[in-house]
């Protein structure tokens, strides 16, 4: 069975579920998409040659997993329409439907999502209509999800750093991820499945968003070519070898354990701008900021 069809968060609204445990991404929400996406909206709504506003803002949130991020990022986008439409002085007529796409791998718990999408106090305007219009949208963002030309803006948030898969023929014993004692042939096949990743991300988007649209992404990276091992990951590898060795674990299955991740680094931005160009699309880095 491919991994895109069984991977997931741990499911859930308990203690140890991920919608308990996703304060990093959060934060990386309100820090780093979050300022960016008023002046984005602002850009999508008048963009049109008579000034007035579009009448459909269509809004995908890729790898949207559930928790208090998804409902930010709806919430977020809800009220900054609401607030720029006020400030233009748009009549309720004039004002654009939101539609947003929540999106993640099939096994995602959608059941939790929309059970806190439907708890959202801003969730309807004073004549009783849904303010944002809010669906599901079941895949992998490394493949096609929506109709050519459907999207004016596409949110994501600490998710690109997934790999569609480990790559093939890994062989990285004793550890989860590929680190600065790693052979030099599993950081290559690393950055090799990030960059063919990355590539079909581009490529597939480039088809859904409309001219002049945006991406807003957010994803961990690292300031140079040379890897690093995360500490939450040193951790849990330490952890494994310490159930290897009070035999509560086979040191076999030890190493066919394989973090399917990998972060991207700033020295080499301008092979994914090359890599966006030839999707067809064009991009602008805004700025970084640094977790």
């Amino acid at each position: 069975m491919e991994t895109k069809n069984i991977l997931h968060m741990t499911n859930g609204d308990g203690e140890f579920s991920y919608a308990h445990n996703s304060n990093p991404q959060n934060r990386a929400f309100s820090y780093v998409i979050k300022p960016l996406l008023e002046t984005a909206i602002k850009s999508i709504m008048i963009s049109t040659d008579d000034m007035k506003p579009c009448k459909i803002l269509n809004v995908a949130d890729l790898g949207c997993g559930v928790g208090p991020t998804p409902i930010s990022s709806i919430s977020t986008v809800t009220k900054l329409v609401h607030k720029i439409c006020k400030e233009m002085k748009y009549n309720d007529d004039e004002m654009p439907q939101i539609q947003m796409f929540m999106s993640d791998l099939p096994s995602n718990d959608f059941n939790l999502l929309f059970r806190d999408v439907r708890n959202l106090h801003d969730g309807r305007n004073q004549n009783g209509k849904p303010s944002c219009f809010v669906m599901g949208a079941p895949g992998s963002f490394y493949g096609r999800l929506f109709p050519r030309n459907s999207l004016q803006l596409v949110l994501s948030n600490y998710a690109l750093h997934w790999l569609s898969q480990v790559p093939k023929g890994l062989m990285n014993k004793g550890k989860l991820v590929a680190s600065e004692t790693s052979e030099a042939k599993v950081i290559k096949a690393y950055n090799a499945q990030f960059e063919q990743d990355f590539r079909e991300f581009l490529n597939n988007r480039s088809h859904e968003v409309v001219a002049n649209g945006y991406m807003l992404l957010a994803t961990l990276c690292r300031p140079s070519i040379k890897p690093l091992e995360s500490r939450l990951l040193r951790f849990l590898s330490l952890a494994l070898a310490s159930l290897v060795s009070k035999s509560e674990a086979e040191e076999p299955e030890l190493g066919k354990k394989t973090f399917k991740g990998a972060e991207a680094n700033t020295k080499r931005s301008n092979n994914n701008q090359q890599l966006n160009n030839k999707s067809g699309g064009k991009s602008k880095h805004i700025e970084e900021r640094e977790q």
